[in-house]
This record gives structure tokens, C-alpha cells and sequence, in this order.
């Protein structure tokens, strides 16, 4: 088992098998406050969530790295800015109904667009 403490994990799109970054400022949108504690953090990995669990380090993604430290912010989901979400790493995501489908798909349709998530800012360049 590998510590995954500073890895932000993702999961594969569905349709295109494979995580979705564009080079420069990326944000991925995670449930609750937990990410929040990682403002600042600079020895940070990117993870295929699937590949982790089954090949351990082996599924770090080795093609992209984070360049500068992470940025959180906390805030309803509903708050979000719309240019924020334009920096949405998964297309999907990029406006607030995409997001909050996004979220029902991953956390259950109990999730709420009012309720706490943390915006994760991360910068990202192709090795």
C-alpha cells in the first residue's frame, strides 16, 4: 500500500479513457474541507485513482507535473465563479450543472450544490 497523502487522485473519462489536463492553471472541485489543509503544499503527484489501487506507484501519472504550489479555497459549490470553472479540468465540469452532475455521478444524488467543497488550484506542465 502506497501513502497517497499527497497524491490528487483521478479517475479516468469515461469515454475518452484517459484524465484530461491542459497545461498551465488547472482546478479539480473535491467534497468537503480535507483538501483544504494541502494550501501550500509543493511535493504534490498526481494519481490515476484505478491504477493506484491496483499497481501502487505505478499509477502516478509520469506525464504531467505540478509546478507550483497547490492554492485552496473553500466555498458552496453554488459560489464557485464561473471563470474558475473554466479552469475545470474535466470539460464536463466547466459550468455549474456539468459540476454538480459530476458530483451526484461521484458522491450520491444527496450531494447539493449548496454544500462545502474545496477548489483545488494546481499548475501543470507536460514532461
Amino acid at each position: 500500500m502506497i501513502d497517497t497523502s499527497n497524491v490528487l487522485m483521478f479517475k479516468k473519462n469515461v469515454e475518452s479513457e484517459r484524465i484530461d489536463f491542459h497545461e498551465g492553471e488547472n482546478i479539480t472541485v473535491r467534497r468537503g474541507i480535507k483538501w483544504s489543509l494541502k494550501n501550500g503544499a509543493d511535493e504534490i503527484s498526481l494519481g490515476d485513482t484505478d491504477l493506484i489501487k491496483e499497481k501502487g506507484y505505478d499509477g502516478i501519472i509520469k506525464n504531467y507535473i505540478v509546478t507550483e504550489p497547490l492554492k485552496t479555497k473553500c466555498m458552496r459549490l453554488c459560489d464557485i465563479p464561473a471563470e474558475d470553472l473554466l479552469k475545470e479540468h474535466d470539460p464536463q465540469c466547466r459550468d455549474h450543472e456539468g459540476l454538480l452532475k459530476v458530483m451526484k455521478d461521484a458522491y450520491g444524488d444527496d450531494f447539493s450544490e449548496y454544500e462545502i467543497v474545496t477548489v483545488v488550484t494546481f499548475v501543470v506542465k507536460q514532461r
